[in-house]
C-alpha cells in the first residue's frame, strides 16, 4: 500500500539502455500483469494454470516487449526467457492484428519470425504460439530441416501458402529465403520472407552466435534491407534477443545494435550482469598460520578500508556474529565508523540499521554476517561500490547473489575506456595461504570475471572430480560440442577413457541392441577380424556364456553380499531384475547415501532401470574384471542438417533400417578409432546374402545424407584424433585389451 516503495527493486535485474520503463508497469502482481498481456492471452494462461506470476526477468520483459520495444535479455537457464517474449509478443500481435489485416493482408512472408536453436525448441515455441493465437485464426508454422526430403517439400509448400508467425531454425530460414553467405551466393534472395517481418526473435542467441555468428549477421542485414524497401515501414520493427550467458559475441552484437535500435538490455543473472558491467575482481592473499587466519584476514580488511576506499559504500561479508563484532572493533580503533547487520537483530532493528546506513554521509561501511544475507536481499540495497568476502560461501549461488548489491553502480557494458574500468565496482576476495582447499566454483567465477589469480592460489582449489562425468556425446558424435558453456558433460578425453581398450582398427559385425539416435547405437559385438581376408573371431556366444555363469553363481545365496557403498571407481554392482541376475553400473553414485531408489545401467543388456537400494549386491571380483559387453557405436562424418540433435524422423528412419533387416543379413562396420566401451565406425553397412552371394547395401551414413536427414561432417575424426594423441602421449601404463578378456582360445575360420 505504500506507494513510495519500489516493489521491483528486490528483483535485482540489471537494466541498461532503451526507453525508460515506468515503475507502475513492472509486473510484480496480477494487476500489473493484466496491463502488459492481452486479455485473451491471460484467459488462456488462467485456464491452463501454467503461469501464476512473472519471474524476475519476465517482470521487465513483458511490459517492454508488449510495447514493441527492442530487447536483449540475458538470464539463468530455466529463468523464463522464452515465455518472457512469447506471451507479450502474442499479446502485441493480437492488439495490432486488425491493423495488419487492413494494411498488410496481401503479403508474402510472416509478420513475426522466431529463430530457435534446434528443432525441439522450434516445436516447443511453436506449440505455445499456436495455443495462444490459433483461436484468433493467426496461422503459426514450425519448420526445420532434417525430417527427410518429402517432409521438407511439404513444409516449404505450407510456408509458401502463407503463414503469420514462422518458428524456424536458423539454417532452414536461410535456405528457405535463399539467403547465402557472400562467398557462396550466386543469386540473391529467392523468396522474400523478411519484407513483412515486423518482429524478429533470436532465442538462445549465445548458442546460435557461437556456431553461426556470420549467419546471424547476414539475416539481420537482409532484414534491415527488406524492411527499408517495404511500403509498410511505418509498422514497428522489433528485435528480441535472448541468451543465457554474456559471451563475446553477445557483447559485440549488443554494442553494434545499441546506437541503431536502442534496445533495452536486461540481465537477471548476477554473475552475467557483473561480467557485462566489467566488475573488477581482486584476490587478496593473507599470509598467516591456520590458527590465526581469520584474525589476520580481518586485519587486512581494516587496512583495505583505511587505504582510501572508505569514501565509497562498502559491504563486508563475514561468517559469524563474533567476526562482525571483532571487525567493528578493529575499524573503530582506526577511527572508522561502521554498522553491523547480524542474525541476532529483530526485523525492525535490521530495517533501522539498513536505513541508517543508507542515509548516513559518514560510516558507509556495512558489516554483514552470513545468516542475514538472505534478509538483506529483500531490502532495496543496490548501491554499494565495493563488496568484500572475508570467507568463501559453500555454494556458487550464495557467492554470485552478493554482486546484486552493486547493481546501481554498474556502467554501460560498452564503456571500455581506462577511466570507465577504474570507476567500475570492485569485488575483493580475501584468502589465506593455509593448506585448505577451495571450492571449484570460485575458480570458475574468478576466471569468468577475468581476475588475475596468482599461481599459489590456483593450487588451493579442489580439483574438480570430473573423472566420473561421462564424455560429452556431442563431442563423440560430431567432434565438438556446440554449446560448451551450457553443457554439463566432460569435453576432454582423459586416461580413464583408455583403461579398457577396444580394437583401434579392424572390421566388426554387430548386433543392434538399442538405437539412441540416428548416429548413436548400443550394440554387442558378434565377430571381429583384423582385415577382410583374415579369419574372424566369433564373439556371439559371450553374452550367453556370461549370463548362464552369473545365474549359476547367484543361485547360491551364501555367495551374495549386500551392497553398502561404492568402493570401486567403476561403481559396479549386482542386481536381480525381473528374476534375472545382471551386472549394473550405478548412474548417480554420489547421491547414493541419500537415495531410496537408485538408477542403474545394465552393462550387458543396455537397459536403464530404477530399483530400491536394498536390492543391490556387491559384484564379485571375477565378474567385475570382465569388461561390459554393451558397446556404444557412433557413425563417423555425419551430423544433423541444422541442429545438434537428430529429428524424430531421422531416428525412425534408422530404426526402420535395422528392424526391417532380413534374418540372414548382418551389419558390419570398419573401425575408425575407439575408446573404452565406444567404437567409431566408418562405414556401417548391411550385408545381405542373396542366392549364395553377399550383397553390400548402401551405408547408413550415405542414406542419411541422401534422404536429407543429415549432412557430411568431414572434420569429425580429425577433431577426435587431436585429443586422443595428446592423451596417448601422456599415458604411462598399458591398457587392458577388451579382446583379451572376451576372445575364445580358438578363432573360427571364415568360410566366406
Amino acid at each position: 500500500k505504500d506507494t513510495s516503495m519500489r516493489l521491483d527493486r528486490p528483483y535485482r535485474v540489471y537494466l541498461c539502455g532503451g526507453l525508460p520503463l515506468p515503475t507502475v508497469d513492472i509486473v510484480v502482481n496480477k494487476t500489473t500483469m493484466a496491463k502488459s498481456l492481452n486479455r485473451s492471452v491471460l484467459q488462456v494462461l488462467e485456464k491452463s494454470g501454467s503461469v501464476s506470476l512473472a519471474t524476475r526477468l519476465q517482470a521487465y520483459m513483458w511490459p517492454v516487449v508488449s510495447r514493441g520495444q527492442n530487447v536483449i535479455a540475458v538470464g539463468e537457464r530455466s529463468g523464463g526467457k522464452t515465455t518472457g517474449y512469447i506471451f507479450p509478443l502474442a499479446s502485441l500481435l493480437l492488439d495490432m492484428w486488425p491493423c495488419v489485416q487492413q494494411e498488410a493482408s496481401v503479403r508474402i512472408g510472416s509478420v513475426a519470425i522466431i529463430i530457435c536453436n534446434g528443432w525441439r525448441a522450434v516445436q516447443r515455441v511453436g506449440n505455445e504460439f499456436s495455443r495462444l493465437l490459433a483461436p484468433h485464426k493467426i496461422r503459426v508454422v514450425t519448420a526445420w530441416s532434417g525430417s527427410g526430403s518429402n517432409s521438407l517439400n511439404e513444409i516449404q509448400k505450407e510456408i509458401y501458402r502463407g503463414c503469420d508467425v514462422l518458428v524456424s531454425t536458423l539454417p532452414f530460414l536461410m535456405h528457405l529465403a535463399g539467403i547465402q553467405r557472400e562467398e557462396d551466393a550466386e543469386t540473391r534472395i529467392q523468396f522474400d520472407l523478411l519484407s513483412y517481418c515486423f518482429h524478429l526473435v533470436f532465442d538462445d542467441a549465445d548458442v546460435l552466435l557461437d556456431s553461426r555468428a556470420e549467419d546471424v549477421k547476414i539475416v539481420l542485414r537482409e532484414w534491415a534491407v527488406s524492411r527499408s524497401k517495404n511500403q509498410t515501414s511505418h509498422f514497428c520493427q522489433q528485435l528480441i534477443i535472448t541468451a543465457s550467458s554474456w559471451t563475446k559475441y553477445i557483447c559485440e552484437l549488443a554494442e553494434f545494435l545499441f546506437p541503431l535500435m536502442e534496445p533495452t538490455l536486461m540481465i537477471s543473472s548476477q554473475l552475467e550482469a557483473a561480467k557485462a558491467a566489467g566488475v573488477r575482481s581482486v584476490v587478496n592473499i593473507t599470509h598467516c598460520s591456520d590458527d590465526s587466519s581469520q584474525q589476520k584476514i580481518l586485519g587486512d580488511v581494516t587496512e583495505l578500508v583505511i587505504d582510501g576506499t572508505s569514501e565509497k559504500r562498502i559491504i563486508i561479508f563475514v561468517r559469524h556474529y563474533s567476526d562482525a563484532r571483532q571487525l567493528k572493533k578493529l575499524l573503530e580503533s582506526r577511527c572508522v565508523f561502521s554498522r553491523v547487520a547480524h542474525g541476532r537483530l529483530h526485523t525492525w532493528q535490521l530495517q533501522e540499521e539498513v536505513k541508517a546506513w543508507r542515509s548516513a554521509d559518514a560510516g558507509k561501511i556495512l558489516i554483514v554476517s552470513d545468516r542475514v544475507v538472505p534478509l538483506l536481499l529483500q531490502h532495496d540495497i543496490r548501491d554499494a561500490y565495493i563488496i568484500v568476502h572475508t570467507y568463501v560461501p559453500n555454494t556458487k549461488a550464495e557467492f554470485t547473489q552478493r554482486f546484486s548489491f552493486l547493481l546501481d553502480n554498474y556502467s554501460e557494458p560498452f564503456k571500455s575506456s581506462h577511466t570507465a574500468a577504474l570507476d567500475a565496482p570492485v569485488c575483493f576476495v580475501m584468502l589465506d595461504d593455509s593448506s585448505s582447499l577451495l571450492p571449484p566454483y570460485l575458480l570458475e567465477c574468478l576466471e569468468y570475471l577475468n581476475t588475475d589469480i596468482p599461481l599459489e592460489v590456483k593450487k588451493k582449489f579442489a580439483k574438480c572430480e570430473n573423472r566420473d562425468i561421462p564424455l560429452c556425446h556431442y563431442l563423440k558424435a560430431y567432434g565438438s560440442c556446440p554449446s560448451v558453456n551450457l553443457c554439463v558433460w566432460r569435453h576432454k578425453i582423459i586416461e580413464k577413457d583408455l583403461l579398457c581398450q577396444l580394437p583401434q582398427s579392424g572390421i566388426v559385425t554387430v548386433d543392434i541392441v538399442k538405437v539412441l539416435n540416428a548416429s548413436r547405437y548400443l550394440v554387442r559385438l558378434n565377430q571381429f577380424r583384423i582385415k577382410v581376408d583374415c579369419a574372424f573371431v566369433d564373439l556371439s556366444e559371450n553374452y550367453f556364456t556370461l549370463f548362464m555363469t552369473l545365474q549359476s553363481f547367484c543361485s547360491d545365496e551364501s555367495r551374495l553380499t549386500k551392497f553398502v557403498k561404492p568402493g570401486r571407481e567403476d561403481n559396479l554392482c549386482l542386481v536381480n531384475y525381473e528374476s534375472v541376475w545382471a551386472r549394473a553400473r550405478i548412474l548417480k553414485h554420489r547421491q547414493l547415501p541419500n537415495m531410496v531408489r537408485v538408477p542403474l545401467f545394465l552393462i550387458d543388456e543396455g537397459t536403464e532401470i530404477v530399483v530400491d537400494v536394498s536390492e543391490l549386491y556387491e559384484l564379485p571380483l571375477e565378474f567385475s574384471n570382465l569388461p561390459q559387453l554393451i558397446v556404444e557405436v557412433y557413425l563417423c562424418k555425419v551430423r544433423p542438417l541444422d541442429d545438434i540433435d537428430w529429428t524424430q524422423n531421422a531416428n525412425v528412419f534408422v530404426e526402420t533400417i535395422f528392424n526391417e533387416a532380413r534374418g540372414g543379413s548382418q551389419f558390419t562396420g570398419t573401425i575408425a578409432t575407439s575408446l573404452s566401451h565406444t567404437l567409431w565406425l566408418s562405414p556401417l553397412v548391411e550385408i545381405v546374402k542373396v542366392e549364395g552371394s553377399l550383397i553390400r547395401k548402401e551405408s547408413i551414413r550415405s542414406q542419411l545424407i541422401r534422404h536429407e536427414y543429415g549432412a557430411a561432417n568431414e572434420e569429425h575424426l580429425d577433431l577426435l584424433e587431436r585429443q586422443l594423441q595428446v592423451v596417448k602421449a601422456r599415458q604411462n601404463s598399458r591398457t587392458a585389451s577388451w579382446l583379451d578378456h572376451w576372445t575364445p582360445n580358438k578363432s573360427k575360420e571364415s568360410s566366406e
